[in-house]
């Protein structure tokens, strides 16, 4: 029985699309992301923890993270989406260290000649 037939109590599943979701994620200052990187790099299990306990993932998360959003925007999302979600880019680039903004920006520019599936 769905949510929608008279007499339940609440839904118990998310029946947003993929771009409904991102979008609210933009929207609350989210990043969206698409990354598998980790599970590719065998940065798995005790490997990641090594990382994710002292805080050092964050930095490869950060930039995968704002790499398979462009990735998602350029290829699928409408033109709001894609509006919000460039500008988040832009805001999140800017918080990263001169060098990551460096890497990031050529990430991003093989992401517009057609690249993808790169990550760090």
């Amino acid at each position: 029985m769905t949510a929608e037939k008279a007499g339940s109590q609440f839904s118990l599943g998310d029946n947003r699309t993929i771009e409904e979701v991102v979008a609210s994620l933009i929207s609350h200052d989210y990043i969206p992301s698409f990354c598998a990187a980790c599970y590719r790099k065998e940065r798995t299990g005790k490997a990641f923890m090594k990382l994710a306990k002292p805080g050092t993932i964050k930095g490869k998360c950060s930039m995968n993270a704002l790499i398979t959003l462009k990735e998602y925007l350029d290829d699928f999302a409408s033109t709001p989406v894609k509006d919000a979600g460039y500008k988040m880019i832009a805001h999140c680039s800017k918080q990263l260290e001169p060098a990551e903004q460096e890497m990031l920006k050529l990430f991003l520019a093989h992401v517009d000649s057609g690249l993808r599936d790169e990550y760090v």
